[in-house]
């Protein structure tokens, strides 16, 4: 009797600060696209809930994308906190869109890339392509409810 076969999941590394609390862990791609898709293709739309996996070891965490800051796909869990000034990096990744600078409610910057295009405008978040191909995201799903401030720096086409 053969076993029977089981769908692979894979895992991505995530950062998700939720009301205060850092959470490091996995997030299973199944339950959208997978973080390949999702560069590639650009979103579609996020779950309202998603589940993460601490690294810790502890249970699960179940929570409301809504009561998150964003969600970071991350290379490591060690992470790069230092931010460097405005560089333009001639070996980053080419992704179509608008260039943007972010500050988030808690003095947070980031740049990157958005897909520009109506989800972007009416979704409650958004995926942004880090410009930094040295930092630690790999790509962030950023919720509008956590910026003060969005500014546009250039277009970028392919």
């Amino acid at each position: 009797m053969s076993e029977p076969t089981r769908e692979k999941t894979k895992t991505d590394k995530v950062v998700v600060q939720i009301n205060g609390r850092i959470i490091k862990g996995y997030i299973e791609s199944t339950q959208w696209e997978s973080l390949e898709g999702l560069l590639v293709q650009g979103a579609r739309s996020m779950p309202e809930t998603v589940r993460i996996t601490p690294a810790d070891g502890s249970e699960p965490v179940d929570f409301a994308i809504s009561d998150a800051k964003a969600i970071f796909f991350v290379k490591s869990f060690e992470g790069r906190g230092a931010r460097h000034d405005l560089k333009f990096f001639s070996h980053a990744p080419m992704v179509h869109g608008v260039w943007v600078q972010l500050r988030f409610q808690d003095g947070e910057i980031m740049e990157g890339v958005v897909m520009n295009g109506l989800p972007h405008l009416v979704q409650p978040g958004f995926f942004l392509h880090p410009t930094d191909p040295d930092g630690n995201n790999s790509l962030v799903y950023v919720l509008k409810s956590s910026l003060t401030d969005y500014r546009v720096l250039g277009v970028r086409s392919l």
